[in-house]
């Protein structure tokens, strides 16, 4: 408005008070930055509170001990009447004689008659001073015709120069010397220098704020007018199928069109309000930023200060405040018609439905979100809720679940609307690596949506090669050494703790995820729960514990807590029967499966321990096992056994058919010295512990070398990370845990 002259000052700014319609007399701010008569102000308090309630934005204002005299004058407003006034006939203001007034002193803020304009002429004091003619008044711009120096309150002949900061006001000089002689002070200059920029800052982040909520406003709009035009056609549709029908359904019309009435008030009215708060919000901003602009642009150093602090107060409350710019509500209306069963549902006929889902509100939750294996069905919940977060309790949403894949591909997901305000979304991922998860309700995202998805699929072979956690006793009650504690078998179970066999100390530990010992069982003996160097170790889908209880001949089961349960099997030969038993795993089908090391077999039972069969017999051709040590079984059901004697892995299906074989003696990568752990992963990757060849040797599900994990590279004598690799087991992560006997530790790759 830099370009406005003063005779088109009312074609750009508003000079009428809100409340009486009249041209401002005496305008004052308030702190919402809104301004009003002093008179009518004083007329508007509430006297049972003391409060005003602004007009224009319906905000509380406490009215101060002294009156609405204390708030602030508007001067931008003050000084362009005072402008304005030159139109009319005006007095000369510095004499006694009346006589017509023809030119204004800018810096006395005088009106002159032709006498004193030349006796202002004449004196040193004042013949600097800006006078201008009524005429060039008029046609000068109003930046510069309003600018005018501020006179104390209280020295009324006193020009404001000082900013005290001690009572966050400004002050004359007589102000300084008397009433704010001990307090500091600054010049209002520099004080106009040190605030500026923050009220600058403050007001473009107001403006900044503008088109957003102006856009909401548009969209608050552009929804009423869509939920009107669809009630409309809902309305047509629910007419012609009821007028398609018999007399004795024409109650039922009148009930769905009730029905529909009531969404349309009620969604009406939440976006008619919405649509004024909104329109309110705007209105304050634009208001706010006005005055603050004009104050910044029109103002000088004194008036800027003595509006400053309601400036400042007006706009942290507004850039604080955050405007709801979704719509609260929306335009959807349905109407589902039952032809076909009219005639025997005729109450029934139809209905009129809507959806109430918030997009902001609506949220989701589930392991499905965060984690997923590939190959594996992954799930998560989405929960609808309204535009006051309560739960929906029906369906019929348009919710709408994309995946996108790390290669940019999508992903399909299944959406199963459960009709009661929840939806089940699951899917199958097909790679590993960062999926993005985007659930939007008609088109817009829902709460925290898009999602980061991990998923993995068992071992990250190129990545892997050292060591990230290790895994020994800890606990000042644990009598056991680090030399006396011997990890024979690991596995993991479904909470992710690592449960570790100690064959010396007779017991079995369970480790968390950072690899501190949450607790152990078992002692010594050949009692129910007691153990005698126990060996593999495996854990099934509830969590149960298999120990292969190798000194006592039998498989020992217990309980997640460690509490004992059953055994099964005896020393000796014959069916169900164990001789040094080793490696021992669990199957899908909850078989447990176990590597009878001395009788050179593999015995498969039920889960109760009852013998369902055997294979194998001493020997070195396909299917037969010299020492079978480990035990491990595939997604697919296939067994897998390290052959320890015969320096190979064989491979059957589930019933002990053999299908082929990998590995040979020898120290070369896929050759075996004594192959003793076992274990695979979702991918099908088999990794094997060989117990002399001190090391761990990857390979995919043909049986093909893939990696070899071994010598430490941190090492300057090229040492191994091993010294007697025993027991083995593959995180759903991916981490290949080694149970290392020698070294007496467990350690996680």
């Amino acid at each position: 408005m830099s370009s406005v002259v003063v005779n088109k000052i009312t074609d750009h700014y508003r000079l009428a008070c809100g409340i009486c319609q009249n041209t401002y007399n005496n305008p004052r701010v308030l702190p919402c930055l809104h301004s009003f008569c002093l008179g009518c102000l004083d007329k508007s308090i509430r006297s049972q509170d003391r409060k005003l309630l602004c007009p224009t934005c319906n905000q509380s204002v406490p009215v101060p001990a002294k009156g609405v005299e204390t708030f602030p004058i508007n001067f931008f407003i003050d000084n362009m009447l005072t402008v304005l006034a030159v139109q009319n006939p005006t007095k000369c203001t510095n004499c006694e004689d009346s006589a017509q007034a023809t030119e204004r002193c800018l810096d006395c803020v005088e009106n002159l008659c032709n006498n004193c304009v030349h006796a202002h002429k004449r004196i040193r004091q004042t013949k600097d001073h800006r006078i201008l003619t009524f005429e060039e008044i008029l046609a000068n711009e109003v930046r510069e015709t309003i600018k005018c120096p501020s006179f104390c309150g209280m020295h009324p002949r006193e020009v404001l120069k000082y900013f005290c900061e001690t009572c966050d006001e400004a002050i004359c000089r007589d102000c300084a010397i008397y009433e704010h002689r001990d307090h500091i002070y600054v010049d209002l200059k520099e004080a106009v220098k040190r605030y500026r920029s923050t009220i600058t800052n403050m007001l473009d982040n107001s403006k900044r704020k503008i088109p957003v909520v102006r856009i909401a406003v548009d969209e608050v709009k552009e929804v009423r007018q869509n939920l009107n035009e669809r009630v409309e056609t809902v309305k047509r549709s629910i007419h012609e199928t009821i007028q398609g029908h018999i007399k004795a359904l024409e109650e039922q019309e009148a009930d769905l069109i009730n029905t529909l009435e009531k969404i349309y008030q009620r969604k009406e009215k939440v976006l008619t309000n919405q649509q004024e708060i909104l329109e309110l919000d705007l209105s304050n901003l634009l208001s706010s930023s006005d005055f603050t602009e004009n104050v910044l642009r029109y103002g000088n150093e004194a008036e800027v200060m003595l509006v400053k602090p309601q400036i400042v107060s007006r706009l942290t409350q507004l850039n604080d405040h955050e405007s709801q710019t979704e719509p609260e509500d929306n335009d959807i209306v349905y109407f589902t018609s039952n032809d076909a069963a009219l005639s025997k549902v005729i109450l029934r006929l139809g209905k009129v439905t809507t959806s109430s889902a918030f997009p902001l509100l609506t949220c989701a939750e589930g392991p499905g979100l965060v984690r997923a294996k590939v190959g594996y069905v992954a799930k998560f919940t989405v929960l609808a809720k309204d535009r006051s977060g309560e739960a929906c309790t029906s369906g019929n949403d348009p919710i709408s679940v994309k995946i996108r894949c790390p290669s940019g591909s999508p992903l399909i997901a299944d959406v199963v609307d459960n009709e009661d305000g929840t939806y089940t979304v699951s899917f199958t991922p097909c790679m590993k690596g960062d999926h993005e998860v985007n659930v939007t309700l008609r088109g817009k995202h829902i709460q925290g949506s898009p999602f980061d998805l991990q998923v993995t699929a068992g071992i990250d072979c190129e990545k892997i090669s050292s060591p990230v956690l290790t895994l020994t006793p800890a606990g000042e009650d644990s009598n056991s050494s680090d030399e006396t504690h011997e990890p024979w078998g690991v596995a993991i179970n479904p909470k992710g703790q690592l449960v570790v066999t100690d064959h010396h100390n007779h017991s079995i530990q369970i480790y968390d995820a950072n690899g501190q010992m949450v607790f152990k069982f078992g002692i010594r003996g050949k009692g129910d729960g007691e153990v005698w160097y126990p060996a593999g170790v495996a854990v099934d889908k509830g969590g149960n514990i298999f120990v292969s209880d190798h000194g006592n001949n039998r498989i020992q089961v217990f309980t997640q807590e460690g509490e004992f349960i059953r055994k099964f099997g005896s020393k000796g030969t014959g069916s169900g029967q164990l001789k040094g038993p080793c490696g021992v795993a669990v199957d899908s089908n909850d078989r447990v499966i176990v590597a009878d090391r001395d009788n050179h077999r593999i015995n498969v039972f039920d889960v109760d321990g009852n013998p369902i069969f055997r294979f194998g017999s001493y020997g070195d051709a396909d299917g037969k096992f010299n020492c079978p040590r480990h035990i491990s079984v595939t997604p697919k059901g296939e067994i897998l056994v390290s052959d320890a004697g015969n320096f190979r892995i064989q491979v059957f299906d589930s019933q002990g058919n053999f299908l082929y074989k990998f590995g040979e003696k020898g120290t070369n990568d896929g050759q075996f010295s004594c192959p003793a752990g076992i274990s695979t992963d979702s991918e099908g990757h088999v990794a094997v512990a060989d117990l002399k060849n001190l090391n761990v040797q990857i390979f995919n599900s043909d049986g093909e070398f893939v990696k070899k994990i071994g010598k430490d590279p941190d090492s300057s004598k090229d040492n191994s990370f091993f010294c007697k690799p025993t027991g083995i087991a593959i995180s759903e992560n991916g981490n290949i845990a080694v149970a290392d006997r020698g070294s007496h530790r467990v350690q996680l790759f």
